[in-house]
């Protein structure tokens, strides 16, 4: 009731309250991307951690090999260019050593962006279902808010000046008649609101057709874009 009261007075109440709930709902979108941000970050530095970690032992194995392979050689006899040829091995296993890390260290911070962004992806989805859903009911409950108004006026009206119908058509009254140029100025604004109505709810089933049918992923940047511009165009309206 204390919500109703709040926008008695607007004449777009539906769709103030709707702008309302889409705001609340941004701002906990807001939320939950910077906690999914701040989760994938963490993930990656402790990825990072060990990657680094494993680095660092690699090295310090090859360095400690160096520091033997001198003395391990000489215990089997081995000199000259077979000494030579013993250093290069060991400084090419090394390098195998450090690229297959690196690898790995690449592999697993992609599989984590990849994890996030599907968490992200299927949370944006939802949310986009939502705020469609809340979008359609808003333009239907102030379009009959609207009929319900135009009804009453209507049958408010005195005995001479004519008026509306339940089923908004012109009935003339007695005496001084109607006026005609009124009448079709209201017809032709509740005919645009339906036309306005018509137009978005299409608007938005062949955006969700887009992105029920679209292979790119479906967190995208460009598809939250066009959802953004689609609502900018439909609040400044």
């Amino acid at each position: 009731m204390a919500e109703k009261f709040a926008y008695a007075n607007s004449k777009t109440p539906y769709m103030d309250m709707y702008r309302d709930y889409a705001n609340q709902q941004q701002n906990i979108r807001n939320a939950y991307r910077n906690q999914i941000m701040a989760d994938q970050n963490a993930a990656i530095n402790s990825s990072n951690a060990e990657y680094d970690n494993s680095a660092r032992q690699n090295y310090i194995n090859y360095m400690q090999a160096q520091k033997r392979l001198p003395s391990e050689l000489n215990a089997m006899g081995i000199r000259g260019g077979a000494s030579e040829s013993s250093l290069i091995r060991l400084g090419t296993n090394y390098g195998s050593n450090v690229a297959s890390n690196e690898a790995s260290r690449n592999s697993a911070i992609a599989a984590l962006r990849q994890q996030y962004a599907d968490k992200l992806a299927s949370y944006d989805e939802e949310w986009d279902n939502k705020l469609q859903q809340a979008y359609l009911t808003a333009v239907e409950n102030q379009l009959k808010w609207e009929q319900e108004q135009k009804d009453a006026k209507g049958s408010s009206g005195g005995g001479g000046g004519g008026g509306y119908s339940r089923r908004s058509s012109y009935r003339s009254g007695g005496g001084g008649g109607g006026n005609k140029t009124a009448d079709n100025k209201k017809k032709s604004r509740g005919q645009s609101m339906t036309d306005y109505y018509a137009k978005n709810a299409e608007g938005m089933r062949n955006y969700k057709n887009k992105r029920t049918t679209s292979s790119s992923n479906r967190a995208s940047v460009a598809g939250r874009r066009a959802l953004n511009r689609i609502w900018a165009n439909r609040w400044s309206r």
